[in-house]
């Protein structure tokens, strides 16, 4: 590379080097617009969020809301450990703990009436099949191997959109921690942390027409406001989605969209006041030990994550190894 800039320096004239040098660089510089948009959205947002709510868990006083996990009937045992704890753990203020399963509704409910968990209400994802039939053209527009996945994204946006209170989405195979208060006067917890992936804020760019924010949303739990979600897909859920999953295909890529990211750089971009950041710790336990400890109690099948450990949520790892 030194040749010719050595040889640009001998036969041009000053002006001339200075405006090649000018074009080189503002085409180097182009290279991070991105990045530097992405900054500017996040400072800005952050600025109003912690002058607002400052930093952290919220007072242990939240607002009524409701709880939603889906869950395959294979994980049955899993979803009863963490129902059991949920039912423990969010009585005061949670309305609701909503289980949606692929089938075998009546397995589940006979669970829940077993235990007494008389706030627990079964739904089958066939309730949902009309909506889930106008959005098939665009989930198969994915790969194969993650329309189960993205059908499960789209069941969890119509249901949120559908709800009058809040509603706490948690993965089945995921343990919060007690003390854990998603929503106090309208200002609710953003899980922030890890595993930033690029392909979603591409598609948050295209799909909301905003400048993308570089942090993850993506976390296996998230409160999610029916306000927030109408104002981001309509209150028709299903053309909402439509536009979303339309304009997410992209060539080659597996895992191009997450309602999750859209979600949180929506609220936290347009209403950074109604949001309280928290970067919280994440561990993963191996289901494997879960599954041989869980005669044993909640604690036990967790490895002691529960009550000598400082993270604040849980997720089972290796599913796919246990027989």
């Amino acid at each position: 590379m030194k040749f010719p800039i050595n040889l640009l320096r001998t036969i041009s004239s000053q002006r001339v080097r200075e405006i090649v040098g000018e074009r080189y660089r503002n085409f180097k510089r182009s290279k991070g617009t991105m990045l530097t948009q992405s900054a500017e959205a996040l400072s800005t947002a952050l600025r109003t969020s912690l002058r607002s709510n400052g930093y952290g868990g919220l007072s242990a006083k939240p607002d009524e809301f409701e709880i939603l996990l889906l869950c395959t009937e294979k994980d049955f045992y899993i979803l009863e450990a963490n129902l059991a704890h949920l039912v423990k753990n969010f009585s005061k203020n949670c309305q609701r703990i909503n289980v949606i399963v692929d089938r075998n509704s009546p397995k589940l409910e006979s669970l829940a009436k077993l235990n007494s968990w008389d706030r627990i209400r079964v739904i089958e994802e066939s309730e949902y099949s009309a909506e889930l039939a106008k959005l098939k053209k665009y989930i198969d527009l994915y790969n194969p191997s993650r329309r189960t996945w993205i059908l499960q994204q789209c069941l969890k946006t119509i249901f949120v959109c559908y709800s009058e209170l809040p509603v706490l989405i948690i993965d089945s195979d995921t343990f919060i921690k007690t003390g854990f208060s998603p929503i106090n006067a309208g200002v609710q917890q953003l899980l922030v942390g890890n595993d930033y992936h690029y392909p979603y804020s591409s598609h948050i760019r295209k799909f909301l027409k905003i400048n993308p924010i570089g942090l993850s949303f993506v976390h296996h739990v998230q409160l999610q406001q029916p306000a927030i979600v109408r104002e981001i897909y309509g209150k028709n859920p299903v053309d909402g989605l439509s536009g979303w999953l339309n304009t997410g295909v992209s060539t080659a890529e597996y895992s191009p969209v997450s309602e999750f990211q859209t979600y949180g750089d929506f609220i936290l971009q347009k209403y950074p006041e109604k949001v309280q950041i928290n970067l919280h710790i994440h561990h993963l336990h191996d289901a494997r030990e879960f599954k041989r400890n869980i005669a044993r109690g909640l604690e036990s099948s967790l490895g002691n994550h529960m009550e000598r450990c400082d993270c604040d949520l849980i997720t089972l790892a290796n599913k796919h190894l246990i027989e």
